[in-house]
């Protein structure tokens, strides 16, 4: 299970990928699935040119983008967003197969 409360915010000292990847590892996914898990992620999102940028540096709807990402990593069975898209201001790509 993935939540993305209303009010979250990423952790702004660290990296995109450094962020994802704290998350899914913290949700126990096996060390051999990590990097596939957060590379799909990131990617889906529309984050891909920004995975090593610090997210202090990001705008506020890319900074909710992490956080969407960080949920959806390693599709979870239920995933609960409280208002997913405030900030965001294009469209997230497809492919997911969620």
């Amino acid at each position: 299970m993935s939540v993305v409360p209303q009010e979250a915010v990423p952790f702004s000292l660290l990296r995109v990928v450094e962020h994802v990847e704290m998350l899914v590892r913290l949700r126990g996914v096996p060390r051999g699935r990590v990097r596939q898990c957060v590379d799909e992620a990131i990617d889906v999102v529309g984050l891909g040119d920004y995975r090593n940028s610090l997210i202090d540096e990001l705008s506020g709807g890319m900074k909710r983008l992490v956080l969407v990402a960080s949920a959806i990593a390693c599709r979870p069975r239920l995933i609960i967003l409280d208002e997913p898209t405030v900030g965001i201001e294009r469209r997230i790509g497809g492919g997911f197969g969620m």
